[in-house]
C-alpha cells in the first residue's frame, strides 16, 4: 500500500468517518452496522460497529450478512447485462418472446424498460410472502390489469414488481432458478461465498437480525425474518459488507478483482449509462438519472452512482464515485436510517466547487379550467389527491395538505409547512387535456377514472 493510501486509511479509520458513524448510531438507536470504504484497488476501512442482535449481544463484523433490500436491483441488472454481453439475451426483445404465459400487457415490455423503471408497472411493497424458488415464475404470470400503470416508455416510475419480472427473465434465459443463476453469474466469480437469497443458507452463517426501533421503549428483533421469493430479484439478497466491498472494487476497476476479470466491463458500462430521466431534483439528489439498477447524479461536484435499500429491520447503502474509484458500503440493522453525516464525512475529500443551483421558477398563474384538469385522486403505492380550495390547488397525502404552485407547462410544486423545501411533481395530461398521471418522488400515480 503506497503512502497516499496509508494516509487516507489513517484518516478513515481513526478520525472523522468512524466517529461520525458511531454518533449517528447512537442518535438513531441503531444497534449495529458494518462499514467498508474502498479507493482504487485498496480497502481503506472494513469494520463492524455495535451488535448484530440486541438479545445476544453478538458484535457486528464486516462478515455478518445483512438483508440488502433494493440494492439487490443492481445485481439483477448486472446479471441481465452480463447475459446480454454473452449474446444470450437481447435487452430490447419483448418479454413475451422469452417467458411464456405472461398477461398480454406484459408481453411487449423489454428488459431495458424493466431495468430502467420505464415499463409502466405499478409499485408495491415486498416484505413478506412465499419462500419456495418456484414462486417467482408464477408471480408475473398472475398479474391483472391493476398492475398496468402507464404505457411503457412514458416516464420513470420505480417498480419492485418490474424487477421481479426482470429476475424471471434471468431464470428463463439461463434455465436455472434465479438464486442459482445469480450465484453462477455474479456471486461466485466475485468471491461472495456467503451471499445468498435463501434464508436457510443464510442462517448457517453469521447473520445480523433486523431490529424495530420505536421512538420510545426497547429495541426489539423483527420477527418473522422478512422473505418473499416472488420478489427476490428486487430486494432480498443477503450479503456482508466485506463482500459488497469486493463487488465495489470490481465495479470501479473495469471488472477486475485481485488480478482476475470477474465482471464484464461492458456490462458495467450498460448499467452505468443513464437510461431514464427524473425531471426534478430529489431530496438527496440533484438532476438524477437512472441507469440499470443505479441512480446517477452529481453531489458536491462529483459524479455519483448509488442505490439504497430498506427492508423490515435493515438499511443498505452502496455509494460510488466511479471517476474517483471510490466507494462506501454501509449496512445497518435498522430500517430507513440514511447516515447522511457519515456519508458526507466519507466523501468530504472528493468535494469540488460546483455551480449554484438555478433559482426555482416563479409561480405560473392557472385558469379555472387548468386547475380543474389537475383535480383528482392519483394512485400507486398510496393515493395522492389534488383538490381545489379557496380558488387554488392543494395536494393531500398521508392526511397532510400542501398548497400547490404551478412552475411550468406540466411542472408543479407542493409546499410543506415550516420552511421545508418544496416537493416538485409533474402532471401528464391525457384525453381532453385532463390530468392522467402524476409523477412525484420516484413514482407515477394514475388518476382514478380519467374522463374522456
Amino acid at each position: 500500500m503506497n503512502a497516499l493510501f496509508l494516509a487516507l486509511a489513517a484518516v478513515f479509520s481513526e478520525t472523522t468517518v468512524e466517529k461520525t458513524l458511531e454518533a449517528e448510531l447512537a442518535e438513531t438507536r441503531t444497534p449495529g452496522a458494518a462499514l467498508v470504504i474502498v479507493r482504487g484497488d485498496e480497502v481503506l476501512l472494513s469494520k463492524g460497529y455495535g451488535v448484530a442482535n440486541v438479545e445476544t449481544g453478538e458484535r457486528v463484523t464486516p462478515d455478518h450478512l445483512f438483508r440488502l433490500g433494493s440494492t439487490t436491483k443492481l445485481f439483477t441488472a448486472m446479471a441481465l447485462a452480463t447475459l446480454a454481453e454473452e449474446g444470450k439475451i437481447d435487452l430490447l426483445r419483448p418479454a413475451g418472446s422469452i417467458v411464456e404465459g405472461l398477461p398480454g400487457f406484459l408481453s411487449p415490455l423489454t428488459a431495458h424498460q424493466l431495468l430502467s423503471h420505464t415499463a409502466g408497472i405499478k409499485d408495491q411493497p415486498a416484505d413478506f410472502g412465499l419462500h419456495d424458488d418456484s414462486a417467482l415464475a408464477a408471480f408475473p404470470r398472475g398479474w391483472d390489469d391493476d398492475y398496468r400503470l402507464a404505457a411503457p416508455g412514458v416516464a420513470f416510475s420505480y417498480s419492485n414488481p418490474g424487477f421481479a419480472l426482470a429476475g424471471l427473465l434471468v431464470e428463463e434465459t439461463t434455465g436455472k432458478s434465479y438464486a442459482d443463476a445469480m450465484k453462477e453469474l455474479l456471486l461466485a466469480p466475485l468471491g461472495m461465498e456467503r451471499a445468498t437469497f435463501r434464508p436457510t443458507e443464510a442462517m448457517t452463517r453469521p447473520i445480523s437480525q433486523g431490529h424495530e426501533v420505536p421512538p420510545e421503549g426497547p429495541v426489539t428483533v423483527v420477527r418473522p425474518f422478512s422473505d418473499d421469493s416472488r420478489q427476490w430479484p428486487n430486494g432480498f439478497l443477503m450479503a456482508s459488507a466485506s463482500e459488497m466491498g469486493r463487488f465495489a472494487l470490481a465495479f470501479l476497476n473495469g471488472g477486475r478483482l485481485e488480478g482476475k476479470k470477474v465482471l464484464s466491463p461492458a456490462a458495467i458500462a450498460r448499467v452505468s449509462t443513464p437510461h431514464a430521466e427524473i425531471p426534478y431534483d430529489l431530496p438527496d439528489m440533484k438532476r438524477p438519472r437512472y441507469g440499470y439498477g443505479l441512480f446517477l447524479h452529481t453531489g458536491d461536484g462529483v459524479e455519483l452512482a448509488e442505490h439504497v435499500g430498506t427492508m423490515p429491520g435493515f438499511t443498505s447503502i452502496l455509494k460510488m464515485a466511479p471517476g474517483e474509484r471510490f466507494a462506501v458500503v454501509l449496512l445497518a440493522n435498522q430500517e430507513g436510517v440514511m447516515f447522511e453525516k457519515t456519508l458526507a464525512a466519507a466523501f468530504s475529500s472528493l468535494r469540488r466547487e460546483q455551480a449554484a443551483a438555478p433559482p426555482e421558477p416563479a409561480p405560473v398563474p392557472m385558469t379555472d379550467s387548468e386547475m380543474e384538469a389537475a383535480v383528482g385522486v392519483y394512485r400507486n403505492r398510496w393515493p395522492i389527491s389534488i383538490v381545489r380550495q379557496d380558488g387554488a390547488l392543494v395536494l393531500e397525502q398521508f392526511g397532510a395538505r400542501f398548497p400547490v404552485a404551478r412552475r411550468g407547462a406540466d411542472l408543479f410544486s407542493a409546499q410543506p409547512p415550516g420552511g421545508r423545501p418544496a416537493i416538485p411533481f409533474r402532471i401528464f395530461p391525457g384525453t381532453g387535456g385532463k390530468g392522467e398521471l402524476l409523477q412525484m418522488f420516484l413514482w407515477l400515480f394514475k388518476k382514478d377514472e380519467v374522463a374522456p
